[in-house]
């Protein structure tokens, strides 16, 4: 399943992503929760060309994004997740650019948990 990740994390809940244009549950499981993980490490995280963005204003940009970019559901239950966990979670990867930092991190979380939730 984690092979869906890198293929489908740029579908969009809407349809409007790329590559394939898929829309809502045709995108599979793991790549509709890798993309807000995804987004949301963009969003904390310090980039060149852009200063890390605060906890509060990342959820909302994920949260107005539900329904659109990302499936509502899995959004809900990723909301749910406290930031004291995301800081946990930063101190002990130190960074979410390698592909099985972030997929450790999911894990720590209980992305198992988002999924079954997600799924009902």
């Amino acid at each position: 399943p984690a092979l869906s990740i890198p293929q489908y994390h740029h579908e969009r809940h809407d349809g409007s992503g790329y590559s394939e244009g898929l829309a809502g549950e045709s995108i599979p499981i793991e790549a509709r929760a890798f993309a807000i993980v995804d987004t949301y490490d963009a969003l904390r995280c310090e980039r060149p060309y852009k200063a890390a963005m605060a906890h509060e204003r990342a959820s909302k940009i994920i949260a107005d994004a539900a329904g659109g970019q990302f499936d509502p559901a899995i959004v809900s239950v990723f909301l749910d997740i406290s930031e004291a966990v995301w800081q946990e979670l930063a101190a002990r990867t130190e960074t979410a650019k390698r592909f099985d930092d972030a997929l450790s991190a999911c894990k720590t979380v209980g992305l198992q948990a988002v999924l079954s939730v997600a799924t009902g």
